[in-house]
């Protein structure tokens, strides 16, 4: 099931469907851009997990999953 139509069946009981799910759609994949964006100017991979990257002092501080840092991320944005 593609995510538009997953938004289609959670919001189909309660109005116009179809412009909900492009317009959620479309939210969803600006806020993944965002994050991948972010993702690939603060961090780097090594040995399988993402390690944050200190802009100022070039040095890794320690280990985080993707979880850990989406929520960096949304923070930083405010989100």
């Amino acid at each position: 099931m593609t995510l538009k139509e997953k938004f289609v069946k959670t919001y189909e009981k309660y109005c116009a469907v179809e412009n909900i799910a492009n317009e959620s759609e479309k939210i969803a994949d600006d806020f993944t851009i965002g994050f991948a964006d972010w993702k690939d100017e603060n961090c780097f991979k090594a040995t399988g997990i993402a390690l944050w990257l200190i802009p100022e002092s070039d040095e890794c501080t320690s280990a985080y999953t993707n979880k850990q840092l989406l929520e960096i991320y949304k923070k930083e944005e405010g989100l």
